[in-house]
């Protein structure tokens, strides 16, 4: 569909039919100045002006050929108009059929005189090459023929072809014509075949394109190597030296553009995209930008964006094809800076290819987008040679790496250096982009003079012994100092490399006081990391002189990754859901939409253990094990393998240390702006509010970064907040209650402060006195402080945002009594030091045993906060009869529906709007265990323990819990039960829900 008006359609029909006249007047002899001509047409100048210039682009190359006047009148009156600016617009089609194309040339194949059509060879977005036979010089040729950019006409008319594709098509042919080198295709011949189209002829190239090549050396297949293939870009450079002296660029290197005939012949091909410098560029050789997300989808769908190798378009509609072999600079769009560096960028990817067996940024098996790819090329380079490919030439990869160099300057200077290292390398001298200096030149001399090397070795002896002997020594003590500072600087770095990646999740919370840290530590780790690419080549050389000393062998053993067990894991999970997803799917399909939810839970569960696999499968495939016979080798080997895998976890681009700590300081620099000065509105209504409501006391609450006011529950009157770095803002359902989604982050209730009576003494309520035995009590009176406690427990999909796994023994999928546990769930098998440590990341913390107390009655004085202990019966999950008929014990009287834990939000909160503070998991507490209240002092404000309790020797302290648990019976539930366990021990009735000190001063997680 096109993006133009109908008055532009009419205008540039207008100028072409103008431009057109012009043409005529001055073939015929008519002696007719072009800018008198442009300027009685003031409002056709500018279309007038960019014929003009298109058809002096094609009047140069028909000139050479003659005949001149006669084409330019056939084009003209063929495609209706002269050679002008391009017809092609947004959605037309690119080529004509090829069946139709076909049969077409053969009708008018008389009309080529010497030529008979015998195939197609293949076709791009500009034209088709054809398989002819020239009967006068009796061989077969190839001839491209210019294509129209539209559909043909119902009648079955030749296409039009658009004057700008016809005149970059006569470009191509001068250009390609222009290039007399034996390592790219000679033009023979241009013409126009019978229906107007332009054509050109040249040599018909038998053979296979490089990425082939680059397959069967990799195989050793055919006599092919390493070596032999890396002749052959070498002739790829000769050629491409050639063309930048000749002012000409390729801009579309890639292994298909290479062809090798089956005597070594090799051709550069695919001149389409060529410039000449120093002349005006013609072609708007930017990628078109990606399509909307709709279209993306419908390429996914189709498996188009599966191959990296699929095409990306140019900004006139060509063909690009992969962008894994572009220059930043081209990638980027960058017009003005492309030159000859661009072909050397794209000739080191191709050998970045040869090399690792990959495309640049595009991982084998991987199902990545072109878009991707050009993203990628524009952000930074792609992973290092010594890291996909450790046995790879260290000179050899050294050339790739300079050739690939993001900044021009930093290339290899002309093409004709690149082609001298790789024909250094290939020669046994000296590369280099690897090493220089006499040293490395003698070294490399004696390796191809080795027997006169022998004779001077000898002569060398006898001099040294009259006077160089000192010299000698001098040089070993200088090199023997400089190994031992080596050893000691990386025995260092081992060190500092193991430091710094235990200190990055020790830069928590994300908030403001934390970023002086973070960005100290960016700082140190980006001085450290400078030396990892000499590690990485240290390991890359000793592991090829272990290989060519025969002293090592390795296999590749992804079963051996240090992750495979919990790959299997994550596949056992999701064979389990197979058949229940199969099952639901099928009772879905026949109408019973009561599966919908559980449906939806499995889906969302498989597509998180299917992502998690993926990851695993994807750092496991390389797994590389090492079996070096000398211990002492081995040792080093480990140590230096250890010391570049820890600089590679700093350092990787997307899940690095580096990478984290990056994305924290911003969070943590814009946390203020997202959550108090986007919701200037929201703050100050909260404020007003609670200094007015009551319960509060006239609190005068300062905003708190990180936070986001929700709204005061309608049933409470307490205010609610988002904790926004743990999720997304929750919905209301129907009933005005908060509905949790996997995705919704931690609510929190600001709880007023007041006093309460803490504990329960025996004979207090006849209820539960036999559980009591002197642990809940002295009962007494404590005062706190304003304090936030999340409304639910926390659920297992926070949890996994907080750590990337998923520790729950009940995890999403699994069926119980007529339940299916789901990602809203809460996270169990959870011990105090994780919770602990994952709570610090938010800048949360687990409640005391007063306040997790306090927020558990909501202001109540009894057993339960519904009053009576038989009143919670069906308000708390714990095990009741559905427990009883699931497992094989006993459960208590009532039914509260659930025989695991139930989704944080399943059951009725109490006064406070807290949900399962009395059963479905146990709540670990902030608080040391002590055996009793007796003589205990508590801290001010949070009503910590700060002494006293029953004498408990250390090595058995233990951490509270309290709330009971899915399990317990109802004796359990009474808001005073109070339970401990070691730090590092769980159970799958063991959870958490966190809380929130308030800030006073400017607080919040900004402090």
């Amino acid at each position: 569909m096109s993006s133009e008006s109908p008055r532009e359609d009419a205008e540039s029909g207008r100028a072409a039919e103008e431009f057109a006249s012009y043409l005529e007047r001055i073939e015929f002899g008519e002696e007719l100045d072009f800018d008198s001509f442009c300027a009685s047409r003031p409002e056709l100048t500018p279309e007038l002006r960019a014929l003009h210039t298109h058809w002096r682009a094609v009047r140069r190359v028909l000139d050479r050929l003659g005949g001149a006047t006669s084409v330019a009148r056939r084009v003209e009156a063929l495609s209706g108009h002269g050679v002008g600016p391009p017809v092609f617009r947004e959605g037309e089609s690119r080529r004509e059929d090829p069946p139709t194309l076909l049969a077409k040339l053969k009708e008018h194949a008389a009309g080529f005189g010497r030529y008979r059509l015998k195939g197609e060879v293949g076709r791009g977005g500009m034209g088709v090459v054809l398989r002819v036979w020239d009967d006068d010089l009796r061989r077969n040729l190839a001839m491209k023929v210019v294509l129209g950019k539209v559909e043909a006409a119902p009648g079955g008319d030749t296409p039009p072809v658009d004057s700008r594709t016809l005149g970059r098509f006569l470009e191509e042919a001068q250009v390609t014509g222009q290039l007399d080198h034996p390592n790219i295709v000679p033009v023979h011949e241009l013409g126009l075949v019978p229906d107007g189209r332009a054509y050109f002829t040249m040599k018909l190239v038998k053979g296979r394109d490089l990425k082939r090549i680059y397959d069967l050396a990799r195989r050793g297949a055919e006599g092919w190597s390493l070596t032999r293939a890396l002749g052959v870009l070498l002739k790829v450079c000769e050629a491409m030296s050639y063309a930048h002296s000749k002012g000409v660029v390729h801009r579309d290197l890639k292994p298909s553009s290479v062809m090798v005939g089956r005597f070594g012949e090799v051709y550069v091909m695919d001149w389409g995209l060529a410039r000449i410098l120093g002349e005006e560029d013609r072609k708007d050789i930017r990628i078109r930008p990606a399509a909307p997300s709709t279209e993306i989808r419908a390429l996914r769908d189709r498996g188009a964006d599966a191959n990296p190798d699929s095409p990306l378009y140019t900004m006139d509609g060509d063909v690009v094809g992969t962008p894994a072999y572009m220059s930043p600079e081209q990638a980027s769009g960058q017009i003005d800076r492309i030159g000859p560096p661009t072909d050397v960028y794209a000739v080191g990817a191709m050998l970045y290819e040869l090399l690792t067996g990959r495309m640049p940024y595009v991982t084998p098996g991987a199902r990545v987008h072109n878009y991707a790819i050009l993203q990628r090329a524009q952000e930074g380079p792609p992973a290092p040679v010594a890291e996909i490919a450790p046995h790879a030439p260290s000179e050899v990869a050294a050339i790739c790496e300079k050739a690939m160099r993001r900044e021009i300057g930093d290339r290899y200077a002309s093409m004709e250096a690149l082609a001298e290292d790789l024909r250094a390398w290939l020669e046994g001298r000296v590369v280099r982009a690897y090493e220089s200096g006499p040293i490395a030149e003698f070294r490399k001399w004696v390796g191809r003079n080795r027997a006169v090397a022998s004779t001077l070795a000898a002569l060398i002896v006898v001099i040294a012994a009259s006077g160089f002997l000192v010299a000698w020594r001098e040089s070993v003590r200088v090199v023997q100092a400089n190994e031992r500072e080596t050893r000691i600087q990386r025995l260092l770095d081992e060190r500092l490399f193991a430091e710094a990646l235990d200190q990055v999740d020790m830069l928590f919370p994300v908030r403001a006081a934390t970023v002086p840290a973070m960005e100290s530590w960016r700082r140190r780790v980006g001085t450290l990391v400078q030396r990892l690419p000499v590690y990485r080549a240290e390991l890359a050389e000793l592991e090829r002189r272990l290989l060519e000393e025969g002293a090592g062998t390795v296999r590749i053993a992804p079963d051996e990754h240090p992750g495979h067990a919990e790959l299997l894991a994550l596949e056992a999970k999701r064979a389990d859901m197979a058949p229940f997803i199969q099952g639901y799917e099928e009772q879905f399909a026949a109408g019973e939409m009561e599966v919908a939810s559980w449906l939806g839970i499995l889906e969302l569960e498989v597509a998180y253990l299917e992502a998690a696999a993926d990851d695993l499968r994807g750092r496991a495939t390389d797994h590389r094990v090492w079996e070096i016979r000398d211990p002492e080798r081995a040792a080093d080997h480990a140590r230096l393998a250890e010391l570049v895998a820890r600089g590679e976890a700093l350092t990787e681009p997307e899940d690095g240390a580096r990478a984290q700590i990056e994305r924290r300081i911003a969070r943590a620099a814009g946390l203020r702006a997202e959550t108090i000065d986007a919701h200037r509105q929201s703050w100050d209504h909260a404020r007003r509010d609670i200094r007015a409501n009551a319960s509060y006391g006239g609190l005068e609450l300062p905003e708190q970064v990180g936070l986001v006011p929700i709204a005061a529950d309608p049933e409470s009157g307490l205010w609610e907040f988002l904790h926004v770095l743990s999720g997304e803002m929750p919905e209301r359902g129907a009933d005005g209650r908060l509905v949790v989604a996997p995705e919704t982050g931690i609510v929190l209730v600001l709880l007023p402060g007041g006093t309460f009576r803490m504990g329960r003494d025996a004979g207090d309520d006849s209820e539960g006195d036999l559980e009591v035995r002197g642990l809940e009590g002295p009962a007494h009176e404590l005062e706190l402080a304003p304090f936030f406690l999340a409304k639910y427990e926390l659920t297992q999909a926070q949890w996994l945002r907080a750590t990337g796994r998923n520790p729950s023994e009940h995890f999403p999928g699994q069926f119980k009594s007529e339940q299916m546990v789901s990602q809203t769930n809460p996270v169990e098998t959870v011990n105090w030091d994780e919770t602990d440590e994952m709570l610090a990341r938010w800048g949360l913390l687990l409640p005391t045993e007063a306040q997790w107390e306090y927020g558990a009655r909501g202001g109540t004085a009894t057993i339960v906060w519904s009053g009576a202990l038989d009143s919670i019966l069906d308000l708390a999950n714990h095990a009741d009869a559905t427990f009883a008929a699931a497992f094989p014990r006993s459960g208590s009287t009532g039914d509260d529906g659930y025989a695991l834990h139930a989704p944080v939000d399943a059951l009725a909160p109490n006064p406070f709007g807290l949900h399962h503070v009395l059963g479905n998991v146990r709540e670990w507490c902030r608080d040391w265990y002590y055996a009793d209240y007796q003589g205990v002092t508590h801290r001010p404000g949070d009503g910590a323990f700060l002494s006293g309790g029953a004498a408990i020797p250390v090595s058995y302290r233990t951490k509270t819990y309290r709330g009971g648990g899915f399990k317990d019976k109802k004796a359990f539930l009474r808001v005073t039960y109070r339970g401990n366990r070691f730090p590092n021990s769980t159970d799958d009735d063991q959870g958490l829900r966190p809380s929130l000190e308030l800030q006073f001063e400017g607080g919040g997680l900004d402090r």
